[in-house]
């Protein structure tokens, strides 16, 4: 059976400007109509910072398969968002990945 794929990062990211998020927070949004096998998108800041042991972000992708992902990690479009990101990374993200 072909089961959906959460993909759920975690991660640390230095305080930024409103320009930066909105250039950050859209090029995660185009991951969703540029990479194949995306279904849904989802990214943002916590707001419950006294239980989250310094993460300040998550970031959400569901996929429509185990291949899909495959297919995710190397795709240019995820390729930029992840050089992009990196400019306001402090620490390496938490990354998890199930089936759903």
């Amino acid at each position: 059976t072909i089961m959906p794929v959460e993909h759920v990062l975690f991660m640390k990211l230095r305080e930024m400007s409103g320009d930066e998020w909105k250039t950050l927070h859209d090029h995660a949004m185009n991951l969703k109509t540029q990479v194949p096998g995306v279904i849904e998108v989802h990214f943002g800041p916590t707001f419950t910072t006294a239980r989250a042991n310094g993460y300040t972000h998550g970031f959400r992708v569901l996929l429509q398969d185990r291949a899909s992902l495959e297919g995710y990690g190397p795709h240019a479009s995820h390729q930029t968002f992840v050089g992009v990101l990196n400019a306001f990374r402090i620490d390496p993200p938490v990354c998890l990945d199930w089936d759903v």
